[in-house]
This record gives C-alpha cells, sequence and structure tokens, in this order.
C-alpha cells in the first residue's frame, strides 16, 4: 500500500493511485496536510493546538486537538478497513509530539521536491544534474497548499506565505539553469517548457517574457514570439501600469522588421486565379491569443501585394508592420474580424480560397471567435471554410 499525498497542485492525497480521505474536514485536512510538510519532523502538540485553535485557551485547545486526531484516525481506519486488520492512522501521536506515521508507505511530492532539487545541485555529471531538476520542476503544478486555509489562523497563514515563498525562488533558479542547460543542448521545446512554468508562477517576470520570445525567434516561430510581446505588454499594463523595457521593445522591433526571414513562406502565385489554402494549423498545449490568426494570415500580409491599402488600417490592430495607419487610435477588436472577412473577400475574388482548420478545438480563443464570425458572415462562392 503507497499513500502519496500531493501539495504542489491541487491538494489530495491517493492510496495506490485513488483519491482518499475525501471525508476529512476541512480543519483535519489541513493538519495532515501540514504534517506532511514536515515528513520525518516530529511536531509538538503545543505547536499544533496554537497554528489550528489560536483563539482558545491552552486546554481548550488540546481537547480539540485530541478530538481532532481521534477523528483522523477514525477515518483512516473506515477507508484503510479493506487493507489494514487493525486501527490505523496516518497520523502517529506520542505523548507531546506528532508526525506522519512512519510505519506506513508515504511519499510527499512537495519532500521529493526539496530532495530532487538538493540532489540534483549536488551531482557531479550533467546528465544527473538535469533528470534530478527537472524531477523538481515537474513536481510543482500549482502554488503551495492552493485553496487550504484555517480560519483566524494567522499563524497558518504566516507558515504558509514563507512555505510558498521558498518553493517559488527555488523554482525559479531550478527553470533557469534548466532552460540554460536545453539551449546549450538545442533543446529548444524543453528550454520554452521550464520558462513558461515559470510564468505560470508569475507572469510579471519580464526577463523570462524576452527570453521566450528570443526562444520562440530562434525556432523560427515569429508569431508566437509577437505574441509573447503583447502578452507582455498587457500584463505589465494590467498589474503595474508600466511598458516593457527598452530591451525587450528593441527586440520586438527587431523581429517584426525581420519578417522575410522567420516568416512560413507560401508558394508565390503564378496565376492570380490560382486556388490558395490558408491553413489554420494546431495551436501548441497552452496557445496565446491571436496565435492562430498570426498564421492564418501572415504569408498574405508579408506578401504585400495582396493586402489592398485601405484594409490595412483594420490590420494593423495585430500586425505592427502597418501600426502607422492606425493614427494613435485604438479600433475595437470586432474591427478587425471585419477586416479579415474583407480581405478574404478580396481573396476570393482572385481565385478560389479555402480555409482549413488542422484541428478546430486545439486553436486559441481568439481564432476560435474568428471562426464562428466568419462562419457567420462571410459568404462567397469561391470560398470554403473546413473545419
Amino acid at each position: 500500500m503507497e499513500i502519496k499525498i500531493y501539495l504542489l497542485q491541487r491538494p489530495h492525497i491517493e492510496i495506490d493511485g485513488k483519491e482518499a480521505f475525501t471525508k476529512l474536514n476541512n480543519k483535519a485536512f489541513a493538519m495532515v496536510l501540514y504534517l506532511a510538510s514536515k515528513q520525518g519532523q516530529a511536531v509538538s502538540k503545543e505547536v499544533l493546538s496554537e497554528i489550528f485553535w489560536p483563539q482558545q485557551q491552552e486546554e481548550n485547545a488540546r481537547s480539540n486537538l485530541r478530538q481532532n486526531l481521534s477523528y483522523i484516525k477514525k477515518i483512516c481506519t473506515e477507508e484503510l478497513a479493506n487493507l489494514c486488520t487493525e486501527e490505523v492512522s496516518i497520523i502517529s501521536s506520542e505523548r507531546n509530539v506528532c508526525g506522519l506515521n512512519e510505519n506506513l508507505d508515504i511519499k510527499v511530492d512537495l519532500i521529493e521536491f526539496w530532495a530532487n532539487l538538493r540532489a540534483g545541485y549536488r551531482a557531479d555529471d550533467l546528465e544527473t544534474k538535469t533528470s534530478l531538476l527537472q524531477s523538481a520542476a515537474d513536481a510543482y503544478q500549482g502554488s503551495v497548499l492552493g485553496g487550504v486555509y484555517v480560519r483566524g489562523s494567522a499563524a497558518f497563514e504566516e507558515w504558509l506565505m514563507f512555505e510558498r515563498e521558498a518553493v517559488n525562488q527555488n523554482l525559479v533558479r531550478v527553470c533557469k539553469d534548466l532552460a540554460a542547460i536545453y539551449q546549450k543542448k538545442d533543446l529548444t521545446e524543453k528550454a520554452i517548457t521550464c520558462l513558461k512554468k515559470l510564468l505560470q508562477m508569475d507572469p510579471l517576470l519580464e526577463e523570462v517574457h524576452l527570453e521566450l520570445m528570443k526562444l520562440y525567434y530562434q525556432n523560427k516561430e515569429r508569431a508566437k514570439a509577437i505574441c509573447q510581446y503583447k502578452e507582455c505588454v498587457r500584463i505589465l499594463g494590467e498589474e503595474l501600469n508600466i511598458s516593457p523595457m527598452e530591451e525587450t521593445r528593441a527586440f520586438y522591433q527587431k523581429i517584426s522588421e525581420e519578417a522575410s526571414e522567420l516568416i512560413f513562406q507560401q508558394t508565390a502565385l503564378e496565376d492570380q486565379k490560382q486556388s490558395r489554402l490558408l491553413l489554420l494549423p494546431s495551436s501548441s498545449p497552452a496557445p496565446m491569443e491571436y496565435e492562430g490568426i498570426y498564421a492564418l494570415l501572415e504569408s498574405v500580409v508579408e506578401d504585400g501585394s495582396l493586402v489592398p491599402d485601405y484594409l490595412k488600417r483594420g490590420l494593423a490592430i495585430l500586425f505592427p508592420q502597418y501600426s502607422d495607419k492606425l493614427d494613435g487610435q485604438n479600433l475595437p477588436e470586432i474591427y478587425l474580424f471585419y477586416t479579415i472577412k474583407k480581405l478574404l473577400e478580396y481573396l476570393g475574388e482572385k481565385g478560389k480560397l479555402t480555409i482549413q482548420a488542422e484541428d478546430a478545438e486545439c486553436l486559441d480563443s481568439k481564432t476560435k471567435q474568428l471562426i464562428t464570425y466568419l462562419s457567420n458572415h462571410l459568404d462567397h462562392p469561391n470560398i470554403e471554410i473546413i473545419f
């Protein structure tokens, strides 16, 4: 029988891969998780009483602790009845201290995170170091004890704050080191995954946004690099009311001006009446907004001759090479969709046009909205939408 306690994702407990102890009340569950974070250590009952019953007299708090431990043992015994012939609890209780029951096979993801992190930085060879640090990074799926609280306990909140800060600081170090290792090995996708995990934890890390832009640029994914910049602009503006630093803006300008070297070129049409296929490729597992629209229109926009001047103003909302057409105005999103419809109709007048999505379910939300808009408003004999 293996018991696994998860603190670095949705807090829960599993027995042999199946979720267990779901009947525990909030305080009992929080106490189990607290002791799990200190696996291998004995925690005094005085400390537990102060943390979980801070507003009660010592005698009453200790009485509540005894009742809580008895309650936990009862729930454990009920759920382990098919596996154990005697009463058993996930928590061991001695005269003055408590801890996880060392007689049970209990694994805690937070404890494994710290063990892999320490072993990784002590490893002598790069392969072992990389494997251990990656295991530590993989363990983190969300904030420590996300959604867990003890009402009225400032001590619990303070402990949890420091625990989260310690994990976050070390995870930043781990992910940055892994990204550097993978970049040296030309494993760009793995480096990108590490940096995206950092932004999942703290989306305000502008240097990580910039590094992601550079990796996308190196990986010939210009559309994703531009989308990453726009995401950086949005988050910094909404959360801090600031613009990206000069280095980030300069790199964005660079990739915008070097479009001809980085875009996926569509074969030039010798006959304007020749059929044209615009593909919506499957997006990444966590696509950025407008990613699909970039991929759909990039070859058309970069051709230059395929976009009439009167439509460039609307496309400037998304394509920086037309930004001089905006005259400082902020146009609504629906204007972009309308402009794209008019552009497709313009192309449809030149010949057969097919718009095809490889996997409509994997597209970003803005591209899905565009497809819905086009399905409802685009009616042209030369245009076919397949998704």
